[in-house]
């Protein structure tokens, strides 16, 4: 999978699965990743893992309830 110079977001990457989805992603060079998970603080604590020595991507996270519809939509928009 060619991700060199890509945005990627991924639901629930702060923990288990989905950080470790994101870390694989990171190892193929976009230029941004976009965390979306429930917990700021454990978003946050991914991010610092992953951006690493600072060579790696950018990383942008939001807190959002993916069940919740309109929060969603709000993230949404807040991306574009």
């Amino acid at each position: 999978m060619k991700l060199k110079g890509k945005t990627v977001l991924i639901a629930g990457g702060s923990a288990g699965l989905g950080f470790a989805f994101a870390r694989a992603v990171a190892a193929r060079q976009p230029a941004r990743i976009i965390l979306l998970a429930r917990r700021q603080s454990r978003l946050d604590e991914a991010a610092m893992q992953l951006a690493g020595s600072g060579s790696g991507p950018a990383v942008s996270t939001y807190s959002v309830d993916l069940r919740d519809e309109s929060a969603v939509q709000a993230v949404a928009e807040r991306i574009k």
